[in-house]
């Protein structure tokens, strides 16, 4: 399989029976598991552990290191809060894994389209008029 631009690039053929494969595909997720994830990522639960990580990222490692190094207490928190970014981490994880299988489907939809590039290109000059997300 050759590659351009980083990418393998497949014979016609083999995109059209994989487009087909995909078409077939049912829905990866039911309405109350689409809400509950929602939810999940409205209602994220891990401010604390998020915010606990950004200041560490602040401050020169020198002033963790001095304050796990002196203060017993300090480290078993450090500890607690490595555990809590593990938790976050795979969260986040998850969510992105969703998000990315929804961009797949999204994109392979899209594949289909003779014109393809042209779609893309008219939504991104949409996107230059809209504000971003915060």
């Amino acid at each position: 399989m050759a590659e351009q631009d980083g990418k393998a690039e497949i014979s016609d053929e083999r995109a059209a029976e994989l487009y087909e494969e995909c078409r077939v595909q049912p829905a990866a997720i039911d309405a109350a598991q689409m809400h509950k994830l929602e939810r999940a990522v409205r209602d994220d639960p891990h401010g604390v552990t998020r915010r606990v990580a950004l200041a560490t990222l602040a401050k020169p490692c020198a002033v963790l290191f001095d304050a796990v190094e002196r203060d017993r207490a300090a480290a078993v928190s450090i500890a607690h809060a490595c555990d809590a970014l593990d938790t976050y981490c795979g969260h986040l994880q998850a969510v992105l894994d969703t998000m990315e299988a929804a961009r797949l489907r999204m994109e392979l939809a899209l594949c289909g389209r003779e014109d393809m590039d042209a779609i893309y290109a008219e939504a991104r000059a949409g996107s230059a008029d809209e504000p971003a997300e915060a």
